[in-house]
């Protein structure tokens, strides 16, 4: 399955420096932080592995175990969350429900 990194705490994706070494010495690039939050899909391998071996326990960046082929990224004040289809409520047009009387 696919991996995604992401954000769990509030305050914004940032990775450490480590994590930047590393992500350049396996991509052969020579990229800063920013340049990968803006270039660097968060599903890319080299990224996940980057993450999973240099970020420290303790860090807000996380790994999130895709179920689907496609998914997006919520952030709400710097905290996200990952989204699959399978976590929307879809509203249907043309269908109509009756509301419901207590």
């Amino acid at each position: 399955m696919t991996r995604v990194v992401y954000n769990n705490n509030y305050g914004g994706f940032r990775l450490t420096d480590a994590t930047v070494a590393r992500f350049n010495e396996l991509s052969g690039s020579e990229l800063d932080t920013y340049d990968i939050m803006d270039d660097i899909p968060r599903h890319d391998p080299i990224l996940v592995q980057a993450v999973e071996e240099c970020e420290p326990q303790d860090s807000t960046i996380a790994i999130y175990e895709l179920k689907s082929d496609r998914y997006y990224i919520h952030d709400y004040d710097g905290a996200e969350t990952v989204k699959e289809p399978r976590h929307i409520n879809w509203v249907i047009v043309g269908q109509v429900t009756a509301p419901v009387v207590t």
